[in-house]
């Protein structure tokens, strides 16, 4: 037996451990459960549509709110408790009109439109007592 028979069978050995090894792996990422879809799951487009549902339309702060889900008495009773005890800080609606413009990577034009943005990034909540405030934005 010369040396370069004795390298080839450990070539041989080496390539076969590691097909031997890398199959075991990949048979262990194999999973045999089955998935089906019950009656309780939803599709996406019905996921979708549903986010959609409550949205109403506020004339007077031109945005989109999220309708009232709960109108029971006590549901209504613990807002309004709640929105005594940490009554909101003022954060105006800003109303802008976007002029007509094209747009900077391929020139497309974009028609002109009116948005709304609050002034601050995020609600401020006043401390019990520290402002008597109803919580418009206006």
């Amino acid at each position: 037996m010369t040396v370069m028979d004795g390298n080839s069978i450990m070539i041989k050995i080496n390539h076969f451990v590691i097909c031997t090894l890398a199959s075991l792996l990949l048979t262990g990422c194999m999973s045999s459960k089955q998935i089906s879809k019950d009656d309780a799951s939803l599709t996406m487009q019905e996921i979708y549509e549903s986010h959609f549902v409550n949205l109403e339309y506020d004339e007077s702060k031109y945005v989109f709110m999220r309708g009232h889900e709960d109108r029971s008495e006590s549901a209504q009773r613990i807002k309004n408790q709640v929105k005594q005890t940490f009554p909101t800080l003022k954060n105006p609606f800003l109303v802008m009109y976007v002029f007509p413009h094209l747009n900077a990577e391929d020139g497309t034009p974009i028609p002109g439109y009116w948005t709304t943005f609050p002034l601050y990034d995020k609600v401020e909540f006043a401390l019990p007592g520290e402002e008597i405030f109803g919580g418009d934005t206006d």
